[in-house]
Parts: C-alpha cells; structure tokens; sequence
C-alpha cells in the first residue's frame, strides 16, 4: 500500500505516511471497521454528552452554595446570591470632594429625600466612614501623645472616649450610605446613637437581675444569659425608634436603626471597660490595648447584632404601625436568633485559639455574612411593587 501523496510506502499497521504525514488509505476490512468505531465513538460521544448534561446539572445544584442556603434562611430569594463585600471597600482609596460628604449627612428632610422613582437598586458604594474612622484616628494619637510625652492624666477621659467610639460611630455612617432611600437624617440618627445606646444598656442591666445566672465565673450557663439580657435589650430600644419613623419601614431602615442603637451600646460599654482597666492600676499597656482590642473587633458585635435585630422587627412587622407584638411572630425570632447564637459563643468560655481571638474573628464573618445578605434584599426591595413592610 502507498501513500496517495507522495507514493511512499505504507506498511500494515501504519496509519499515517512517514514520508509526508498523510492518512493511509483505509482497506475495505480498515473501512468496516472504521465505520463500527465511528460508530462506537458516536454512541460514547452521545454518551459523553449525557454526561456532561448531568455533571452541568449536578454542577448547577452543587453551585448552590452555603451562602445562598443562608440567603433563603433569611428570607432571601432562591437564586444564587453574591455578597458584593469588596464594594464597602472600593471608594475608600478615592478622592472625594468636602461637598460629596455633606450630601451624605444631608438626608431625611422633605427636600433632600429623594423621590422613590429616583431610587437605584445598585450597590452604594460607601467611603464616608473610613474618613470619619480616621479622624477618630487621628484625635486619638493627639491625645496619646499628650498623655505619654506630656504625662497629662486630663487627656485620658477623652483617649477613652475617643478610642472606645471611633469603629462604632464609623459603622454607623456606612450604614447610613447604605441606605439608598436616604429618608432618615442624621439628626435621628445620632438621638438614636446616643439616646438608644444608653436606654439599650439601662434595659439590660434591668434583665440581668432576670436572666443571668448569678455566678463570677462566665460559664456556657452566664455567656448564653448575658446574650438574651443584651440582645433582648436593644431589640426593644431599636423596636422604639422603628416604632417612631412614620415613614416606610424597609430593611434597610432596619438595618441604620438597629446598626445605631447597637454601635451606641458598644461605644459606652468599651469606654468602661477601659475606664474599669485603669481604675484597677492596670499597666498604661492594658489600658491602650483594651482599646484597639474592642475597636478592631467592634465590626463583629453589638453594631452588627442589633442591626439583624432590626430587620427582624421589620420583616415580623403585619401592620403598617410597627408594635410590640413582632416580639410574638416566628419570623422575628427567626432572625434574632442569629444575634443571640453569635453573642452566645463570643462570650462563652472557649479556649481554642482564645490567645489569637480566633472564635471572634470567625464570628465577624458570620454575622457579616448575614449583613450582607439582608443589605442585598433591603437593596431588591427598591425594585418591588410592595410597600417595603414586607406583609407575611
């Protein structure tokens, strides 16, 4: 047999020309069979196919991840949800203008609400909260270095403050530019911070009596009492000031409210905690690292918490006036359980990377998980016919 190229010969068993590379020329008994193997490739091809129909099939069901197990918990829809987290962080390197920020802060008067319609669904992009972050930054190594160089004890009400308030406050203003409707002012906003962070620390010591176990030591028993007092105490200050906006309750809005309540709690309870580290003559060290301890993982806890609380009350809510009885509704404790678990386990005592904080750490992404996932339906909300009270 030759090659039909170039002539070269072909010897049985060679399938190509070593001369110029063309195909050898099939036999009849080579064609019958060929055409029985194309055959069979076609059935395997076919084959193949099928699987790879069912592999996409089973890549489909297996594409529904975690998260979006987590998003359907919390309401969400069914479809495949993604967190947008790198958006919280995408303006904070860009310049901004004096004015850009007095916008944000001028919201939620009749004149600078903007009208539904206008409302976008697209992720806001927030940035004003790093630069409030870092003012408070910048005012706390003043007054450190007052206290160090100088030795000037009188700084040291203000380092307090300063330090304990900074991660709080800052989280409250990225909530508010999250939130799009950009109908509640700033000035509710801080007589929430303020005033509800407060009655939030006065209605938890009141539970305390009630629901702690009375014992020095925080065991699982203390931690999971703690949680209830705390959690249950600033649902019911941030289900006061929802109870008080006349405007539509939106996720949202439940989220810069509770967001408000819960960073007004942190700010003061971080401040006595460093207060109670220098009163017991603890090392100048200690008290500075109380400080950036409870400031780095302020994101993680009470801020967030009570923002969950407050779309709780929102999306329990059955009539238009938001009352106490979303306290009694299975969708309210559906969510405030979320809070009370991760309160729960913060507290507790394990010792598992207790020397890195490593339980804390993982909660921050947890809670911010769930953050994420109702800022992403607050955010669907825009785009719905239905008033955002969400009627269940």
């Amino acid at each position: 047999m030759y090659c039909i190229k170039c002539g070269t010969e072909i010897k049985p068993g060679q399938k190509f020309c070593t001369n110029c590379g063309t195909p050898a020329p099939s036999s009849p008994n080579q064609r019958e069979s060929d055409q029985q193997e194309t055959g069979q490739d076609r059935g395997a091809s076919q084959t193949t196919t099928d699987q790879k129909e069912d592999a996409k099939n089973v890549e489909s069901y297996d594409a529904h991840t975690i998260v979006d197990t987590l998003n359907q918990y919390v309401g969400g829809s069914k479809e495949h949800v993604s967190l947008n987290w790198k958006v919280l962080f995408k303006d904070v390197f860009k310049s901004h203008s004096p004015e850009e920020a007095e916008e944000i802060f001028a919201c939620g008067s009749p004149t600078t609400t903007p009208d539904p319609q206008n409302v976008t669904s697209n992720w806001p992009h927030p940035w004003l909260y790093s630069r409030v972050f870092f003012g408070f930054v910048i005012a706390f190594f003043i007054l450190k270095i007052c206290a160090e160089t100088f030795e000037n004890e009188k700084v040291l009400p203000g380092l307090m403050v300063i330090g304990s308030f900074a991660a709080p406050f800052a989280l409250v203003v990225m909530f508010m530019e999250l939130n799009v409707f950009k109908n509640i002012s700033f000035y509710y906003v801080m007589k929430t911070f303020l005033i509800g962070g407060c009655a939030s620390l006065l209605l938890t010591m009141i539970l305390y009596s009630f629901v702690v176990p009375q014992d020095n030591d925080m065991t699982y028993a203390v931690a999971f009492g703690v949680s209830i007092a705390e959690e249950l105490g600033k649902a019911l200050i941030v289900l006061f000031f929802l109870k008080r906006i006349t405007k539509t309750h939106s996720i949202l809005i439940g989220l810069l409210v509770g967001a408000s309540v819960g960073a007004g709690f942190a700010a003061f309870e971080s401040a006595g905690y460093a207060f109670d580290t220098m009163l017991i003559g603890s090392r100048w060290e200690d008290f500075i690292g109380i400080i950036y301890l409870r400031g780095f993982l302020a994101p993680g806890g009470h801020v967030a918490w009570a923002a969950i609380s407050g779309v709780a009350i929102v999306l329990a809510n059955r009539s238009e006036q938001i009352s106490i009885n979303v306290l009694g509704e299975m969708r309210f404790w559906k969510l405030f359980i979320i809070p009370i678990i991760c309160h729960w386990l913060w507290d507790s005592p394990i010792e598992w990377g207790s020397d890195y904080y490593l339980v804390q750490l993982i909660l921050c992404v947890v809670i911010w998980i769930f953050v994420l996932l109702l800022v992403n339906m607050g955010l669907k909300e825009v785009d719905e016919d239905t008033p955002a009270t969400v009627q269940q």
